[in-house]
């Protein structure tokens, strides 16, 4: 049954007449049994009143508990949605099914807590395999990256945890959560306290990588170094990535840690060839635990090592391809 008059009060300001021809025939319906409290909805969403339609929420609209509990009050159970944005309307139910937006149980051990998050982490990242980037997926990133960086605030251990934990998925999958906490975990051994700073850089380290995803997993998993044309592909990940962040504003320090993240203070590195005074110090920084995280974790077509030979090669492999006070900030808290 449609929209009637009647709720034109559930909230007048909100609701603007749609001035643009809008083709019932291409309209499908979105209930709102599916809207999630604190998410964003990165699609429009109309509602019929009087046989007139009107914009409700523009794309990017973010969903407060008390106004989805206001107009389920006033018997709104659904606005549509245009079809040409199904991909998007998709990846948002997607999200609601991974119960992303249950809370971290501060009565859980260490061990338990960093589980939780990092089941949390690999199932958003799982996601973009099959379907789009969005403001949803950014604000859930940012959440996950917030409760790890209270419990390293709070001095709680860990990287002790860290160092075996596993949620039973891929090593990439894993792999941004990993990085997240070496680099927060750096950072403020560097002497990096301010919360809003931290949280810029964690961010940039968990989707550090996120550039990857569109070469999909058959490439991306496959237990075998790629070839020559995969790997001119695979430099380009990085820029890739800073791309899909820009569209939504995140912040410059985390978009140019997912840009410069393979960058090296010699001018080797890729995609750009930077030299040292052109890179971020926070990017060493993720640069850094990506570069651990990867030497002491397995993969498909290389053994771990131990802590001990992974700052031995930070020191000796990548020495003047990184900052070395650094390393041995590192190596005073890696575990």
């Amino acid at each position: 049954m449609e929209q009637t008059g009647k709720n034109e009060k559930v909230s007048r300001s909100r609701i603007h007449k749609y001035t643009f021809p809008v083709e019932e025939k291409l309209l499908a319906k979105f209930s709102i049994s599916e809207l999630a409290a604190n998410s964003v909805t990165d699609f429009d969403l109309f509602t019929k009143i009087n046989d007139t339609w009107f914009l409700y929420a523009s794309s990017g609209y973010f969903w407060r508990s008390n106004e989805i509990s206001r107009l389920k009050k006033y018997g709104i159970h659904f606005f549509h949605y245009s079809t040409t944005e199904q991909k998007r309307v998709e990846t948002y139910r997607a999200l609601g099914t991974l119960e992303l937006g249950a809370k971290l149980d501060p009565g859980l051990s260490v061990e338990e807590r960093l589980r939780f998050l990092m089941q949390k982490s690999a199932g958003l990242t799982e996601l973009l395999f099959t379907c789009s980037l969005g403001p949803s997926f950014i604000i859930h990133a940012k959440q996950i990256v917030n409760d790890l960086l209270q419990m390293l605030l709070e001095d709680e251990p860990v990287l002790v945890h860290m160092k075996d934990l596993s949620v039973g998925s891929s090593y990439f999958n894993e792999h941004g959560f990993k990085v997240a906490a070496f680099a927060l975990t750096l950072a403020i051994k560097l002497t990096l306290r301010d919360p809003a700073h931290l949280l810029q850089i964690g961010l940039g380290a968990l989707l550090h990588d996120v550039g990857q995803v569109q070469f999909g997993k058959e490439m991306l998993f496959r237990p075998a170094k790629l070839d020559l044309d995969e790997t001119k592909r695979m430099i380009k990940h990085p820029i890739y990535g800073a791309l899909e962040l820009e569209q939504f504003h995140v912040d410059f320090i985390t978009a140019q840690i997912v840009q410069q993240h393979h960058e090296r203070l010699d001018g080797s590195g890729y995609p750009q060839g930077m030299q040292r005074y052109e890179i971020l110090p926070e990017v060493v920084v993720v640069m850094i635990a990506d570069i651990y995280d990867g030497l002491v974790s397995s993969r498909p077509y290389q053994d771990k090592v131990n802590h001990s030979q992974a700052i031995d090669a930070l020191r000796s492999k990548y020495q003047k391809k990184i900052d070395q006070d650094f390393v041995r900030a590192a190596s005073e808290v890696f575990p």
